[in-house]
């Protein structure tokens, strides 16, 4: 099951939630954010949109809210996103703006449904979540590790079940 993208919707202070991608899902169905890129995606929020967004890491909650990232909005949008530099995080990982936008847009998620959820992530770290398919349904298992001092290490695993 490749090639999904979720986002992940963390608050952290009074402002803006801060929204994080994982990669795709990869063939055997896993997709893991180590805790340097969930930093850097968090920080580069704050980097970028400055009046907008005023947590820290530290600070964030542990009630996430998790969803299919929508490529229509990258579809709609894509000729001004495209416009946009890289922000300093996004250099690291990305060459161009377009290598960012074809990577998001070259998910699988049109192909599938999701309710948005909002779960506590809980000591275990292991939460389940059910994405349906166009035909059938597919059961995805998400297993988050959250570390007692805030550093974010997360793992997804997905497993099918027809």
């Amino acid at each position: 099951m490749s090639g999904l993208l979720f986002i992940m919707t963390v608050t952290s202070g009074p402002k803006n939630p801060y929204h994080i991608h994982f990669p795709h899902t990869s063939a055997d169905g896993t997709s893991q954010l180590s805790s340097q890129d969930f930093r850097g995606q968090f920080k580069n929020h704050g980097d970028t949109f400055i009046m907008d967004y005023s947590g820290s890491v530290e600070i964030a909650s542990d009630v996430v809210s998790l969803d299919l990232y929508d490529t229509r909005l990258m579809i709609k949008g894509q000729a001004q996103i495209l416009r946009w530099p890289l922000s300093k995080y996004e250099q690291t990982v990305w060459r161009s703006r377009k290598e960012f936008v074809d990577y998001f847009l070259t998910c699988r998620n049109l192909e599938f449904d999701f309710v948005k959820q909002s779960v506590t992530i809980p000591p275990d770290g292991v939460i389940h979540l059910t994405v349906s398919r166009k035909i059938g349904v597919d059961t995805m298992l998400f297993s988050f590790k959250f570390v007692v001092d805030k550093r974010w290490v997360f793992s997804s695993r997905l497993r099918l079940g027809f």
